[in-house]
């Protein structure tokens, strides 16, 4: 029966730089892709803004089966989010349904044995390390104005500060044996090097 490892946190937290770190050193482990609005478009740099109901639960049936077709008999697995995708659940859908697709999620992870590794990121840290990211796809577009980029970067915001409390919820709600670890202030050489350490330590925890 699999571990299971799922890297959780809020946007810009360091989920994927975790995720990318472990795939580099860790060549017998077994990761899932996330499934997220891009990889279900196509279209680069698609993200919360761009998406609305239907997409939302084209993503979620999809993570769901991802985590389904998870091989039983891998040693190690490691997923970003995957159940926590219930967060954008809350956001875009509305509750009862939301609930309904944290059931599944809950169902789909039978015949392994899950961890979550929550990474807690302060929300204006995790704004200012995303803000780049969103001036970029502003800029893409091209939009040059600064009234116009300042208010599509506040539409960001809004949005990101809507979902932030979500990630908390859906912690508390996950059933499965949890740790956290902060990373708003520290060198990411420093954060990464604990992040694998506490992983590891969840790895060599005998099954719940």
């Amino acid at each position: 029966m699999s571990k299971l490892i799922i890297i959780a946190g809020p946007q810009s937290s360091g989920k994927t730089t975790t995720l990318n770190y472990l795939k580099k050193k860790h060549k017998d482990w077994y990761f899932v892709d996330e499934v997220n609005p891009r990889t279900i478009t196509g279209k680069k740099n698609f993200g919360a803004v761009n998406t609305n109901a239907d997409l939302e639960e084209r993503i979620l049936n999809g993570d769901i089966d991802n985590i389904e077709k998870i091989d039983r008999k891998k040693d190690t697995v490691i997923l970003e989010s995957g159940i926590f995708h219930y967060v954008y659940a809350r956001y875009f859908l509305y509750k009862k349904l939301a609930d309904r697709y944290f059931g599944e999620y809950l169902q789909a992870h039978q015949g392994l044995k899950p961890y979550v590794f929550f990474i807690k990121t302060d929300l204006e840290v995790c704004f200012e390390r995303r803000k780049s990211m969103y001036l970029k796809r502003i800029l893409e577009k091209g939009v040059n104005d600064k009234t116009i980029i300042d208010k599509h970067l506040n539409e960001y915001k809004k949005i990101m500060e809507a979902i932030y409390p979500f990630w908390f919820d859906c912690y508390k709600k996950v059933p499965f044996p949890k740790i956290s670890i902060e990373n708003s202030y520290k060198a990411k050489n420093d954060y990464l090097k604990e992040a694998e350490e506490i992983i590891k330590s969840l790895l060599s925890q005998k099954s719940p």
